[in-house]
Formats: C-alpha cells, structure tokens, sequence
C-alpha cells in the first residue's frame, strides 16, 4: 500500500482545518435556508414524515419511529439532537406556527423536559404539508444521503415564508442567527406588495409586516431602532411582558402578568421576582403565585398596601427578565450555500426567488406530464377511429412483440402509443368511454397551451404567488398576539438624574449604594461591619464594566443605584457558582483606554478590544474560558506588572496581539505550581503591597529589570510569614490608604518607608489582620 505524503505548514493546515469545520458546522447543521428557513435536520425530520405518510389526517405514530427513521435514512448522528429538534417543531410556545402535532408531553413554557421519545406521538401539521406541498413535481434538487442508498432534497418548496413566519435561533462558528416569528396574515400581504413593487423600501414593508409576533403575546417598543434593525438586519428591539391591574377587595389592587416574553422560562420568572422580594430589592410585593392554566399565563403578584402600582411595575420591568431586549441577527445561508446577513426586504425577496423557481420547475413537470398524456390520447383516438383494423391487427399477430410492431408500422404510432393501445381495457371501446378521451384531449390540450404561457411569462408567475399568498391567508386566518408601541421605552428617565459624583459603594454582598461626595463618612459607611468590596469614585451618569471570575463581562448603568441600594445581581444575570471579581468605571478606570488585559491563574492571558465585547444584555457576554484572577485597562504599550503567590514580580512591556473573545490566549508568566496573584499597570515609580497580617512593602519599581513576558520575573517578597497579598498598586498621585480589618485605619502614604527589592516587609502599626485595602 503507498502512501501519499503531503508537504504541508501546519499553521495553513490547522487553518484549512478549522475553516472547513467551520463551513460544515454552518451550512450542515447550525443556519437555516433561506429559502424554506429550515436547518438539515428539521428538514430531514419533515421529509422522513412525509415518507412515512404522517399527514395531518392519519394516525400518530411513535416519536421514536420517526426519530429512528431520520437516523437511519438521512441523518447519521445522535438521536438526542434529532428529538429535541423535533420537539421543538411541535411545541406551540416555540414556534407561532408549529410544523409538527404533538401527542404526549413535549416539555413545558416552565422549561419541563419532554417525556422519553417512547412516550410521545407525531405527526405532520397542516403547515408542515404546505412546506412539502408539490415536492414530487421535481421542484426542488434532491442530492444522495449519507451512504448513498436515497436521495434527499436540499431544500423544501415552501409554500409559505417559514423563515420569517416562525423565525430561527441557531449558534454556528463564529456567527449565530436570531431571527423573531412574526404573522403569518401581515407577511403573506407583504410579499404580494413587494412582488407588484419590488423597489419598495423596508419602511414600506413595515406598513404590513408592524413587527415580530411571538408565540407567546408580549409588548414590542418600536420606533426608528426597529426599522433600522429590519433595515441591516442587526440590531434590537424591547419586548416586555404584559401587566395588568386587577381589581380586589375595597381600593386594593393586585398585579397579573398576563404574558411574558419569548423564550422565558416562566418558573424561573417567578423565582427571580421572588428573590428580589425576599432580598429586600422589591419590598413593595408581600406574595407572588403562578396560577397559569391551558387557557394562559396568570401570575399573579400581592403588592404591599398603599404602593404606587405604576412605580412597582417599572421596577419589576426593569430588574426581571420580563423586559429583554430581542437582539436580531437576520443571518441564514443564501440558497443554502453562503453565510450572508439579510435585511427583511432580502429575506422576503430570497423567499419570493425561491417560489418563482418552484413554480417554474413545477410547470416544466406538469407540461411534460400533460404532452406525455396528450400522447396516449391520441393513440387512442386514433386506434378508437379504427377499431376493426387495429382487431384484426392484433388478432393475427403471434405474440405482444409483433402486434406491437404492426400497430406501429399500419397506424404510424409511437411505441408508447401501441404499448398503451395494448394495454386498454375492453370498457374503453364503448362509444361512452370514447368520448371520454376525447374531452380529456381537448382539456388538456388547453391546460398545455396555459402552462407554456406561464412559462413564457414572468408576471404570470408573480400572479400565481400572489393567488397562493390570498390562498394562505383565507385558510389559516391569523390574529396578532403580540402588541406594538410606536414609541421608545423611556421610562428611566434618565435626564431627570443629576450628573453628580459619587463614591460607589459596593459591599461582600453586592449590595450596591451611590454616597455622594459630601456625605461620605468613613467611620459612618462602614459601621456593623458593612466592609467594602469596592470604593471608589464615579459619576452617575456613566457606566460599569464587571467582570466574573468564570468569564462574563457585564454592562451595567451607574443610575440604576441612584435612588436606592440594589444588589448587583438585580441588574444581571449571574451563574451561582460564578462571581463578580472586578467592578470597571468607565471614566474612572478606562478613560481613553481601548483594551482589557485578562488574566488567569495558570499564566496565561490575552488582550481584546473593549469595544467588540461591551453588551447591555442582562446575561452579558462570555468572554474567556479560563477562570480569571484579575483584568486591567490598557491604551497600548504599558509596563505591566505581574505578582506570583510565590512572590515573583515580572515587568514587561505590553505589546501583545489583540484576540478574539473566543481566544484561550498565550503565555505571559512562568509561574510553575504557583498562580498569578496582582496584575498592574505601572503608573508611577512606587510600587505599594499589603499584606493580610499587618505589614507592607514599599519599593522603587526601577530596581526591577523589564524583562520578556513568557518568563518567571525575579523575587520581591518571601511568601511565609507576612500573610496573603492583598493589595499591590502603584502610586499615580498623593492618596490616602485605608485599611481594614480587626479596625479600620486611614494612612498618609506619604508616611510609608520604602524599602529595597531584597528587604523584608515593614509592619504597620496598631492592626494586625486586613481583609480590605483601597485607595482613596
């Protein structure tokens, strides 16, 4: 056996590699068609179903069976992902209009898992035929499957715009797409005006189509940033649940949540209020049940006597997952081959191509059916016209084959023809049954000349799309479920919050307070024990970056503290296991900076652009996989400095590549067993360290060599006696210290003694233990 041996650069290698795993991810897997909205696997499901004859009319049948028949004919991976997709085609809170009828229990709006495949029954809805509907017309292109044994189609004909109508959430590599369900009534509309005006600007296609419609009902604010979100396909829109007052006994009302936004588990809705009510963040609600049924949602929340209801409803907007904000990514492959963002007025034309071709391919089918029957009718009529002779033909041939040549050669017939004359029944030579054929002949002889018309003629294609659209909106009539304001949600009301400084407080628990600067007692601020895990100034009217120790980087607004204590977790959402490290100001802190260096225990790190990961969303955004020891700002070009657990201190200059948020990142301390413990940026000459047991140490950063990073650094303390390093920065401006621990203590820096590299650290007088150092 020979063996070809392929020269090769691994770097271009592992590029041709990843980007070829990428593509199959995209295209085999993760977007859907633009044209039927489908990915492989729902359609796989769909045309298994169809094969398995499970119409809307027949019985159900095992999801197992269908799942094992997806397996064995088109799909060859695991059978979890095929059930799951095929759950989701059934479930009514997922999709506005479901592909699939489901019998059994295929999970829950409270995020309920469904039963065991075994379990659950399927078939195929009513729409999921109209996506099938003239398949075997040779519509669409069929390819061969996974082992070669039949054949698949790459797309469906669609008959209705399912990518638009039911929307599609998908995570590719290196791009995802989010695209909402909207209705069915509004965009069958649109797409007859954009087919009689296909300049049409996306304004205009939002006089039909006014904007998402989720399963699930909701609010939508509206307003320019929708337009220009359906314009480019990228941006987003507020989508809120809906609250109604109901009247109790005497004056006292109580709030009911009627609907709750799209893709929110609705138990967990629940918990969250709950847990701001129980942490004191929402104190006006006393009691909060799910009293939901199959006639809809119902929670019902008691708020606490004599409370502005308006107010309560606001904050319970503003701090819960039922107000989100619905990021579109209208991205999707186009004719299944290329990645490309679309506007909505793409997507719809994409859709209308699609339907142009299906049509055409499918009256090139029913024509040549049509010429092929003409064909045999007129071997009949002619064998009818002379019946004795083509008798007395076939009686005096020996065998099929002759009779057939005979009929041929005396009759001047095709060999079809004289098959088909062998082949007729008795029946068909009464004068009835004659004149049977010869209507059949006459009407498809004007059906032929009709279908060739079509196929000469583009606007009677586009006429025929037109019909199909009215046809679809008179037989599944569909009423909006989810309301639409014109108008931006603005009810922060941010301008009426002074731009003020403010020391920015944050506690062990969190708990996040804004003190004004004239207000701000040391000894008051920090009474019972109230220690700080941040201080430091800040203004109002800017925002906060927080970064987890598990990756996340949050963006949060400072003014949502302004008129009350909040904990930072009613601002985000934040994993239990996970925690919040490092609180960024964005003046304060980053400035002009442009960059965040990140850094993790083992050594590694790396440097992304602040700009590509800043997000408002309440779950943020994950942007690195290794547990994270510090983050510092940077413009480009510092010294930073690095400090080991063992004690080691390593300067180098900061000229590393900038990585993707997805990046594991590079070596930039050799730290062996240790960790990376304090990550600076040299802003002065003096370095100051303090440690957990009461001492310090004060050094003139000259005395240390900038080195490469990647290397170990040379000694700065010995890691025995003195405690663990809490606190390293070094001194831009004259500030005072505080520390705290078995007491507080404010300190002159000013009054600290430096000492060298090789010495020992000083003791600080009159407190032994410090939990917390900050720098005011």
């Amino acid at each position: 056996m020979v063996s070809r041996i392929i020269s090769q650069e691994i770097t271009e290698e592992l590029r041709q590699a990843y980007l070829d795993y990428a593509m199959s991810v995209i295209v085999s897997r993760a977007l859907p068609d633009a044209r039927d909205g489908l990915k492989p696997v729902q359609r796989r499901i769909l045309y298994t179903m169809k094969e398995l004859s499970l119409w809307p009319n027949e019985k159900f049948t095992k999801c197992a069976n269908i799942v094992g028949n997806v397996l064995a004919r088109y799909h060859p991976h695991g059978d979890t992902p095929v059930y799951e997709a095929l759950v989701r085609l059934a479930q009514n809170f997922s999709l506005r209009y479901p592909l699939v009828l489901g019998q059994g229990n295929f999970g829950s709006i409270d995020g309920d898992p469904p039963a065991q495949m075994r379990y659950t029954e399927a078939k195929m809805s009513r729409f999921a035929v109209e996506m099938l509907t003239d398949i075997d017309k040779e519509t669409v292109d069929f390819r061969p499957n996974y082992d070669n044994t039949k054949k698949e189609p790459t797309v469906l004909p669609s008959k209705i715009p399912n990518l638009v109508v039911n929307g599609s959430l998908g995570i590719a590599v290196g791009m995802a797409t989010n695209i909402p369900p909207h209705n069915l009534s509004e965009v069958m509309e649109a797409i007859k005006f954009l087919i009689k005006k296909p300049e049409a600007e996306t304004k205009e296609i939002l006089n039909f189509i006014q904007g998402p419609d989720f399963p699930l009902g909701g609010v939508i604010f509206g307003g320019h940033k929708m337009v220009e979100a359906y314009e480019k396909g990228k941006g987003g829109i507020v989508l809120r649940g809906e609250i109604e007052e109901e009247k109790g006994k005497g004056d006292y009302k109580r709030l009911i949540i009627k609907s709750i936004p799209w893709q929110v588990n609705k138990s967990e809705l629940v918990k969250e209020i709950a847990n701001l009510s129980l942490d004191k963040v929402l104190v006006d609600i006393k009691d909060i049940r799910d009293e939901s049924s199959k006639d809809g949602i119902r929670i019902v929340i008691e708020p606490r006597a004599n409370v502005d209801l308006e107010k309560l409803k606001n904050n319970i907007y503003k701090l819960t997952s039922l107000q989100k904000t619905f990021y579109f990514n209208f991205i999707a492959l186009e004719k299944g081959i290329q990645p490309k963002i679309f506007g909505l007025k793409e997507l719809l034309l994409a859709w209308i191509d699609h339907r142009r071709e299906v049509i055409k391919r499918r009256t090139k089918f029913d024509l040549e059916q049509n010429k092929e029957r003409v064909h045999l009718l007129e071997g009949f009529d002619k064998a009818l016209e002379n019946l004795d002779r083509v008798i007395e033909t076939i009686k005096r041939s020996k065998d099929k084959k002759e009779a057939l040549t005979n009929l041929m050669k005396k009759f001047s017939l095709s060999e079809k023809q004289a098959d088909a004359i062998l082949e007729m029944p008795l029946r068909t030579l009464t004068q009835m049954e004659r004149h049977k054929i010869l209507d059949e002949l006459k009407e498809r002889r004007s059906l032929i000349k009709e279908l060739e018309l079509i196929l000469k003629s583009a606007k009677k294609i586009d006429e025929i799309i037109i019909k199909e659209a009215d046809e679809i909106i008179k037989n599944y009539p569909s009423s909006r479920l989810t309301k639409i304001v014109a108008q931006e949600l603005n009810y922060e009301r941010v301008t009426e919050i002074p731009d003020e400084r403010v020391w920015l407080f944050v506690n062990e628990k969190n708990l996040v307070s804004l003190i004004p600067f004239d207000k701000f007692n040391l000894d008051k601020n920090l009474k019972d024990n109230n220690f700080p895990k941040v201080l430091k100034p800040c203004s109002t009217r800017e925002k906060l970056y927080l970064l987890s120790r598990k990756g996340r980087l949050y963006q949060v607004e400072v003014y949502n503290f302004y008129h009350r204590s909040r904990y930072l977790e009613s601002q985000i959402i934040l994993d239990k296991d996970d925690e919040i490290i490092k609180i960024l100001t964005e003046k304060g802190d980053l400035g002009e900076k442009k960059y965040l260096l990140l850094v993790f225990a083992d050594g590694m790190g790396k440097k992304i652009k602040i700009d590509e990961v800043a997000t408002k969303k309440r779950n943020g955004i994950q942007i690195a996989k290794n547990l994270i020891v510090e983050t510092v700002p940077l413009a480009g070009g510092e010294i930073i400095a690095l400090i080991s657990e063992e004690g080691n201190i390593l300067l180098f200059k900061d000229n590393l590549p900038v990585q993707s948020k997805t990046a594991k990142g590079l070596k930039i301390m050799k730290v062996g067993g240790a960790k990376i413990k304090k990550v600076l940026v040299k802003k002065s000459d003096w370095l100051l360290m303090v440690f957990s047991k009461g001492f310090y140490k004060k050094v003139n950063l000259q005395e240390i060599k900038v080195q490469n990073r990647g290397t170990k650094g040379v000694i700065i303390f010995p890691n025995s006696k003195y405690g663990e390093l809490i606190f390293a920065d070094t001194l831009s401006e004259e500030k005072e210290l505080i520390l705290i621990g078995d007491k507080i203590r404010k300190i002159d820096l000013q009054k600290l003694t430096a000492v060298k590299r090789i010495q020992a650290p000083k003791r600080i007088e009159n407190i032994e233990n410090i939990s917390y150092v900050t720098l005011i």
